[in-house]
């Protein structure tokens, strides 16, 4: 079932997810249960579901667990792709939004924690928290023993990983460069070392966002790895401008 989003019925199912009415919901599903199945569809034919809509932007909606476990009670598709320029899951905008309540809720319901489709490098909710800097919902996903590329491996701290790829693995020097700016933007003291002993650049700048890793340091608080990155000549891409 396609609903068009304009449509009252839209509306009322958005308002009830957005509301936390967990009662009205369920009362609607029972009349229909195509509903708790049906897909949103926006002016320019992209579709969502509803689990899409209790987790999106900014998510941590009222009673949003209950409402998640409505809908799986209900045999909806846990994994169901956004239909549109990406194919994300609704495990994907819990991670982006640090709903770790939400996230908790949909792999217990089967959510596939290595779906891709992300809107950055087609990748994983993972992939979402690392770049969004959604610590705390990286964090419940490496709980529940998601998949680590050296990247999340530095942004978060997972130094044991970390050296042991670096170690058996052979690493291009654009990866090292990008997984040191990595373990800047998570604050990683320990990653950004190991990382700079394996021979990363530390003054790359990416192309895509005019940031050092000092400017990452910076924002992440750790003022220690401010201090590191300060003695070792590191500066702020403004510099470069």
């Amino acid at each position: 079932m396609r609903l068009s989003f304009k449509s009252s019925l839209s509306q009322l199912l958005i308002e009830y997810i957005k509301k936390g009415k967990v009662s009205a919901l369920h009362d609607l599903f029972i009349n229909k249960p195509a509903l708790a199945h049906c897909r949103i569809v926006d002016s320019k034919s992209h579709e969502r579901t509803l689990l899409h809509i209790v987790t999106d932007w900014p998510g941590h909606y009222p009673h949003h667990v209950e409402v998640i476990h409505l809908l799986a009670s209900f045999q909806v598709d846990i994994n169901a792709p956004f239909v549109g320029p990406h194919k994300e899951t609704a495990l994907h905008w819990a991670a982006s939004n640090n709903d770790v309540l939400a996230i908790e809720a949909l792999l217990k319901n089967g959510a596939n924690i290595e779906a891709r489709g992300g809107v950055f490098y087609n990748g994983t909710a993972l992939t979402n928290a690392r770049i969004f800097g959604q610590w705390k919902a990286a964090k419940k996903l490496i709980d529940y023993h998601a998949k680590t590329t050296i990247h999340d491996e530095a942004a978060l701290g997972l130094t044991d990983k970390l050296t042991e790829r670096l170690a058996t693995e052979p690493i291009t020097q654009d990866e090292c460069n990008i997984a040191f700016w990595n373990a800047c933007h998570g604050g990683q003291l320990d990653s950004a070392i190991h990382l700079k002993d394996a021979g990363a650049n530390i003054h790359w700048i990416p192309s895509w966002e005019h940031q050092s890793s000092y400017d990452l340091a910076l924002k992440s608080g750790n003022k220690l790895l401010v201090d590191w990155l300060r003695n070792h000549h590191v500066q702020s891409a403004t510099k470069f401008k």
